[in-house]
């Protein structure tokens, strides 16, 4: 889901970031649930330039908190493999745990491993 933002949707150039002592040259991509927002090359705002599979652009525009445009070329993301998603929902499923302060939920760093089913 998109959040609204209080900033700029604009990626400023390099000697903007510079200006402001952020290091390199900004975000290359935006990735969310809903899609993939890329700067636009001339006017540098974020447009959605790829969709994920089953969301339309409707869903996308009223979950964002602008005048969101599409690229002119808007592709379809590549439906994720199933090990992918099951890695993904893994980690979901302990970062909720995690935050919820559930005890394993985190912290597999003493050498343990999970085995993701």
């Amino acid at each position: 889901m998109f959040m609204q933002l209080d900033c700029s949707v604009a990626v400023d150039s390099d000697s903007r970031m510079s200006q402001l002592g952020i290091p390199g040259a900004g975000p290359k991509a935006v990735i969310t649930d809903l899609g993939v927002l890329t700067p636009d090359p001339r006017s540098k705002e974020l447009v959605l330039s790829q969709i994920h599979p089953g969301i339309t652009f409707e869903q996308v525009r009223a979950a964002t908190g602008w005048d969101l445009r599409a690229s002119a070329d808007l592709a379809t993301t590549e439906a994720p493999a199933m090990q992918d998603l099951r890695v993904l929902r893994d980690l979901k499923q302990r970062t909720e745990a995690a935050h919820a302060g559930e005890n394993g939920s985190a912290g597999l760093g003493n050498g343990q491993s999970r085995k993701v089913a």
